[in-house]
């Protein structure tokens, strides 16, 4: 058998043990993998914060409320006419969806049409009834339905035709 001198042995030994080249090849695909990880995480939540924050810029730039003062029914009757400016009965229809749009939570202006809904006559607000029919809203202001001052009030149709007649 053929010696070699120390150092080559020592070489040799090292070049045919494999065990650190394993050790090598799982730091180096544990590091690819925590930076892929890394980037994607990064590119993720660059869209998501970035599509909320483009969504919330939809919401509030949609809703006439995002100013925080309450529109008043003329400016849903004005809507309703810009719509269909030729058809009274649509342009009315059309003013009424569009308050109901922006119905405050837990709050409806009766979306059917089956019932009367109306107008604040000193406010010139829509008057939003609760789901229950025990409290009404208007201009983001609750108040118990037993409370109001029915004298105040007007329907929103009346109040609509009246705009039309006013403006044509």
């Amino acid at each position: 058998m053929r010696r070699f001198p120390a150092s080559l042995r020592g070489y040799l030994r090292f070049s045919t043990n494999e065990s650190g080249a394993v050790a090598t090849d799982w730091v180096v695909l544990t590091s690819a993998v925590v930076g892929v990880a890394i980037s994607v995480t990064a590119t993720v939540f660059e869209g998501v914060g970035g599509h909320g924050a483009r969504t919330a810029a939809t919401i509030e730039s949609a809703s006439p409320l995002a100013d925080e003062q309450a529109p008043s029914a003329v400016s849903y009757f004005e809507i309703g006419i810009a719509k269909n400016p030729t058809h009274q009965r649509r342009a009315w229809r059309t003013a009424r969806m569009a308050v109901q749009l922006d119905a405050p939570a837990g709050f409806d202006y009766n979306p059917e049409f089956d019932e009367t809904r109306y107008v604040d006559t000193p406010t010139g607000l829509p008057i939003y009834v609760s789901q229950d029919g025990a409290l009404l809203s208007i201009g983001g202001t609750v108040v118990a339905a037993a409370e109001y001052d029915r004298r105040n009030r007007t329907t929103f149709k009346r109040a609509f035709d009246d705009y039309w007649t006013a403006t044509r």
